[in-house]
């Protein structure tokens, strides 16, 4: 059940903030790994190096990781699958001396190459015998693993080394600290329970042995009446096992399902007492909860030329004041676009906003107007306007 609380969150990008001693997405990815080693090989193989094609694993591994950074770490990622597609020299270039940042060279391509082979590369480089049990030279593999995330990271600061973006290189550095410390437990948990059966398997086996060379002095008939007995008590044996495992399984659904229902009447009650005055807005989450407010990229992308007077939220990077109006820059893949904000007397602002020039604006607000500006090249483009009624940085 946890799996399944995991994999909605991360299909829905739900983007309320956590509760104080409600588990986060990091958390519940890192339990997969204690309960199920095809975890780790599942997420173990899949690299990405310079000019290798980019893989359908690849990309799911990586919005993954992108979903949960966003989620845990309150940050916007961008994830642009398509240029990645042409980026496949991430690597080289990034280390090259003559590398110079450019806004426009893919923060979004290098999300998608780095975020789960990183993850990857922090199997390798804490317990690499749980996904990788044939191979022999361990310690190589090891290193590979830690060289690669150095690599990765690099990669990531350079691509991603401005504005908001800054926050991504940090947090997936802190999320995969965090991960190789969880992995080193469970590792460990799973090696020593492996190394139990195969001594428990070694001893059956000599038990076999001894039995079979016993039976060499004996007749036929008794070596089979022997053999039928040993058999019987090992059917016998599994019997019992798989009631016990089938138990704890059954135990353990029920837990994660009244887990999942805590999680979510404490989201329902958060909601409710919003809505009802009960509790003060605290924070951007809190105000789109009290004001019905989505993110919907379209609005700000491909604005309609009547305002449908509907609420949002959004975030940007101020660049002026003019008018009673803040102009935030949004980065929207490929493309740079604005959106105005009219500033109202009555707005709340929350977390002791501060509006600050090239910083980060958070905000709800309701859809009221299009404004028009001109590019640099001339052309005439449409922006949303928002009547503010909740700031944050």
């Amino acid at each position: 059940m946890r799996k399944t609380l995991l994999a909605l969150c991360l299909l829905s990008g739900y983007t309320l903030a956590t509760e104080e001693g409600v588990p986060t997405l990091s958390d519940d990815f890192f339990h997969q790994f204690s309960i199920n080693s095809t975890s780790w090989t599942e997420w173990g193989k899949v690299f990405n190096e310079d000019n290798s094609p980019l893989s359908d694993d690849l990309i799911r591994h990586s919005s993954i990781v992108k979903n949960i950074l966003e989620y845990d770490y309150k940050i916007n990622i961008p994830f642009d699958v398509q240029r990645s597609y042409k980026y496949s020299s991430l690597f080289r270039d990034a280390k090259d001396p003559h590398y110079v940042y450019d806004e426009k060279n893919g923060c979004g391509a290098a999300t998608v190459r780095v975020l789960g082979s990183a993850a990857s590369g922090s199997i390798s480089a804490t317990v690499p015998e749980v996904a990788f049990q044939n191979q022999t030279r361990v310690e190589q593999v090891r290193e590979s693993g830690r060289k690669y995330n150095e690599e990765a990271l690099h990669v990531l600061a350079a691509y991603c080394g401005t504005g908001s973006n800054r926050e991504i290189e940090p947090a997936l550095r802190d999320f995969l600290s965090k991960f190789e410390a969880s992995l080193q437990v469970s590792g460990q948990q799973i090696l020593a329970a492996r190394s139990t059966e195969n001594k428990a398997n070694a001893a059956r086996q000599a038990n076999v042995d001894a039995i079979m060379q016993a039976g060499a002095k004996k007749k036929s008939d008794e070596l089979k009446v022997a053999e039928e007995r040993k058999q019987e008590a090992m059917r016998l044996a599994n019997v019992e096992q798989q009631t016990l495992r089938l138990a704890k399984e059954e135990d353990q659904k029920r837990s994660e399902q009244a887990a999942l229902e805590a999680r979510r009447q404490a989201i329902v009650e958060h909601s409710q007492m919003l809505k009802s005055g009960k509790l003060s807005i605290k924070n951007i989450q809190d105000g789109a909860i009290y004001y019905d407010a989505k993110y919907d990229a379209q609005v700000i992308l491909h604005p309609p030329l009547e305002p449908d007077h509907m609420n949002y939220m959004a975030r940007g990077t101020l660049e002026k004041y003019e008018g009673g109006k803040y102009i935030l820059s949004m980065n929207m893949g490929n493309d740079i676009k604005y959106v105005a904000i009219i500033l109202d007397p009555a707005v709340l602002k929350v977390n002791g906003f501060v509006a600050r020039a090239e910083g980060t604006v958070s905000f709800v607000g309701e859809f009221v107007a299009i404004d028009t500006y001109t590019t640099v090249s001339g052309r005439e483009r449409y922006a949303p306007v928002f009547k503010a009624l909740v700031l944050s940085n």
